[in-house]
């Protein structure tokens, strides 16, 4: 009897029935891509920002910028961890010529945080389908995660629109984006952040 035990519990802990379907690992690889594209763009926002010496815009988009990464991390993590092998892909883009006002990198940050919540939601549904349920409820974190960023950037979106065209407006806004705390970065197999 314990050797049947210990037989299972060295199963358990090595993730033998944990194998996550193929269809699920490119998903997740192309969704891993995506994060990482999110993450260049909010870098060269944030470095764009400070260009403009908005100064708290670019930390705070910096810290963007390092979320997505944990994003990425976390996905990868659960695949290594599900006994999957992720692919990865090209990432081009360039976004040298590209200079964004406040309001319209909020803009076009809101429309990301949207095409990535549809991403996911596919994902998710995906996970349903497969009988996934570990890559269920990792999406199901995404997804809450997603709602939150979203009323994140509309809320800032809104006030910029109040106050667009007016410097000090957008300059006390300014000033609170660099309040933001910093990122907590993620460690493969620790807690999420």
């Amino acid at each position: 009897m314990l050797r049947i035990m210990l037989a299972l519990s060295i199963t358990f802990a090595t993730g033998a029935f944990a194998k996550i379907p193929d269809r699920l690992t490119a998903l997740l690889s192309e969704q891993i891509k995506n994060e990482l594209e999110g993450a260049y763009i909010y870098l060269a926002i944030s470095q764009n920002m400070y260009e403009q010496s908005l100064e708290g815009a670019g930390y705070w988009y910096a810290q963007q910028f390092y979320e997505e990464l944990n994003h990425a991390r976390i996905m990868m993590d659960f695949v290594e961890q599900q006994q999957g092998k992720v692919e990865f892909f090209e990432i081009s883009m360039d976004l040298n010529s590209r200079e964004f006002s406040l309001v319209e990198s909020f803009e076009y940050s809101l429309r990301l945080e949207e095409t990535q919540k549809q991403r996911i939601r596919d994902l998710y549904v995906a996970s349903k389908e497969e009988g996934a349920y570990e890559t269920e409820m990792l999406m199901h974190f995404f997804l809450k995660e997603q709602v939150e960023e979203e009323d994140m950037f509309g809320t800032y979106l809104d006030r910029l629109n109040i106050v667009r065209g007016d410097a000090a407006g957008t300059l006390a806004i300014d000033v609170e984006l660099g309040q933001r705390g910093p990122a907590v970065i993620y460690v493969p197999g620790g807690p999420m952040p």
